[in-house]
């Protein structure tokens, strides 16, 4: 009887263990999504997308600014909110896995961050013009939903 409740108990140590780690690495399922880069900024216009299918959105005149610097690695004068969050990743070593851009409402695109340390995920809902500013800083990578790019993205390799 013993011997039997050794036996549960280690399998089911086992099984938990394997949901738990099933669990950590698959937070998204990367079928659903491709890489996307940010093409173009201009006003208060973002252009990002994969290849030749774009979409265009809309932020802030100092968030479209906050972009440019991260794309041209600049530090303005005084680092901004995203070169500071940046550096606490580096020092604390917590990583950007990947931000994935997931869907839009009305002209509200919504995405989350996925930030991971040893043996820890952390997935945070965040505005896709933040976590872009974010992700120019720290060399991670931007993900689009496949669908979303398909219904929303425009041609922009045609002539």
């Amino acid at each position: 009887m013993k011997k039997d409740k050794i036996i549960f108990i280690i399998l089911t140590a086992i099984l938990l263990g394997s949901v738990i780690s099933t669990a950590q690495f698959s937070i998204y399922n990367p079928n659903e999504y491709v890489e996307m880069n940010v093409l173009n900024i201009f006003e208060t216009k973002i252009m990002f997308g994969n290849n030749c299918t774009a979409i265009l959105a809309r932020t802030s005149e100092e968030r479209a600014k906050d972009i440019q610097l991260g794309q041209q690695e600049i530090i303005d004068g005084r680092p901004n909110v995203y070169d500071t969050f940046s550096e606490v990743l580096n020092n604390f070593e917590i990583e950007l896995e990947a931000v994935l851009i997931q869907n839009v409402d009305d002209d509200y695109f919504y995405s989350d961050m996925i930030f991971r340390t040893d043996d820890k995920v952390l997935r945070l809902d965040t505005r896709p013009s933040d976590a872009i500013a974010v992700v120019l800083r720290t060399e991670s990578k931007v993900y689009i939903n496949k669908t979303l790019l398909e219904e929303q993205g425009i041609d922009i390799c045609s002539e």
